[in-house]
Order: C-alpha cells, then structure tokens, then sequence
C-alpha cells in the first residue's frame, strides 16, 4: 500500500513552502524595479527638461501631467479666439479671462501661464512646455 495511486496523488497536490517564498520574491524584484528606477536597480535619469519622472510611475505621472497643461493652453487659447470674434478688449490677465477658471497655472510647476493682452498669445513658462 505504500506506492497507492492515493499516496501519490497527496503528494503531488498543492505548492510547497519554498515554492510560493520563490515566487514571492521573484514578484518582489520585479515590483521593486518598475517602481523604484528605470535603469538597473537605482533611480533612473529623467529625460526630460525639468527632471521630473525618474521612475516609471513618476514619468506616467508627468506626461499625464503634460497632457493636462496642452489641453489648458488650448482651452484657454479658445476663449481668447472667441473673445476677439465678439470684438471686445481681450483683459490684461488670464484670470480676467471669462471661463478662465482653474485654467491660469501650469500642473506640473504651478507657474502662472504667460498672456500677451496685445496679441492674445498664451505660453507655459515651465521647462520642457516651451513648444505647447
């Protein structure tokens, strides 16, 4: 009876200790990576002008980030268009702006957008954002 079909069966069932410690930590290093640095194991360097995003979630984070502040130039921009199509004085400030809103400050920086009341133009003033 010591070789039944039974016998083998209860042996073979289920992972052991060690197996699941391996895999634990294989998950670990691998956790450890994505979130602590790009590079081997240390923070990354960021490509980007104003350093932001050494890690992978950190640079998600800032092209989000960058995203959000070309669609606030564009939004903003828009409200100047229609502001000169109703032929009124475009305001000496962005915040005098109507609809304007939260739409004043970059999200990465925080500093205030550049408005040009003579001619409308709109420019983020923070590192990398010179072409939005």
């Amino acid at each position: 009876m010591a070789n039944s079909p039974l016998r083998k069966l209860q042996r073979q069932r289920g992972n052991t200790l060690a197996n699941i410690m391996i895999s634990l930590v294989i998950i670990a290093i691998l956790a450890g990576g994505v979130m602590y640095g790009t590079g081997s194991f240390g923070p990354g360097k960021s490509s980007r002008k104003d350093g932001k995003g050494t890690t992978v979630l950190g640079a998600t984070k800032a092209k989000a980030q960058d995203t959000v502040c070309q669609s606030n130039l564009s939004q903003i921009r828009q409200i100047v268009e229609v502001q000169k199509t109703l032929d009124e004085p475009l305001p000496a400030t962005i915040a005098e702006l109507p609809s304007a809103g939260s739409l004043t400050n970059c999200p990465i920086g925080k500093e205030a957008y550049q408005f040009d009341s003579a001619s409308g133009a709109v420019r983020c003033p923070h590192p990398g954002h010179e072409a939005y």
